[in-house]
């Protein structure tokens, strides 16, 4: 769980940036989801709750974090995922969202199986996750500049991975799932290198991968 000070540098970050709520509602996402209709839909480390929101009209709903704040007024349970095991019955949802969570965990394979639990049969779950070699974070480390993601606190990454290491993650639990990869918005001299780069190396260009796994 995050310290007092931790959880007032996030509450701080949260005010102060206007593009934060942008980038944890994840609107990539959204285009898989906003199809979804009559669901039982569970987001995992489902935030401030914003892309339940957008599918409670039609779904019924369900969300878990450790971040007890809830503007959205979802139906939410607190959960420390390092820690709790998912507090639902097996095969409960048609859809479990998972997005950019596992980085945030120590055993998220652990995660990834209490997932496929809770889906039921035909369910489908969407995992997205980001790629830590980009081009832009091997130049930041060869500069010796911090790299953001790897703060060491409640909020930082725990597990660092590529698309590689993600991917073989994945297949442990789900067998049957296909791969998007979204490119990263990097400009400048690093961008066009990435671009130019991203045929051969995929990985210098990505900044997500999205998985839809299938029960």
């Amino acid at each position: 769980m995050p310290t007092d000070e931790e959880w007032s540098f996030h509450l701080n970050l949260r005010k102060n940036r206007p593009a934060y709520e942008h980038e944890q509602a994840n609107y990539s996402l959204l285009r898989h989801l906003l199809a979804f209709s009559g669901k039982r839909v569970l987001d995992v480390g489902c935030g401030q709750g914003y892309l339940l929101s957008k599918l409670r009209k039609d779904n019924v709903i369900a969300g878990v974090d450790y971040i007890p704040d809830n503007p959205y007024r979802i139906p939410k349970k607190v959960v420390d995922l390092d820690r709790d095991r998912l507090p639902f019955r097996p095969r409960s949802f048609d859809v479990i969202i998972c997005s950019n969570v596992l980085e945030h965990i120590t055993r998220p394979l652990h995660v990834l199986q209490q997932v496929k639990t809770c889906l039921a049969p035909g369910g489908m779950a969407i995992i997205a996750l980001p790629n830590e070699y980009t081009l832009r974070n091997k130049v930041d480390f060869v500069l010796g500049k911090p790299l953001v993601s790897h703060q060491i606190d409640a909020f930082g990454h725990k597990y660092i991975a590529g698309i590689g290491q993600w991917t073989a993650l994945v297949a442990q639990v789900f067998p049957r799932f296909r791969r998007e990869l979204r490119p990263q918005r990097e400009r400048g001299i690093v961008g066009m290198a990435s671009r130019l780069l991203s045929p051969m190396f995929p990985s210098l260009n990505t900044e997500q991968i999205i998985f839809i796994a299938e029960r």
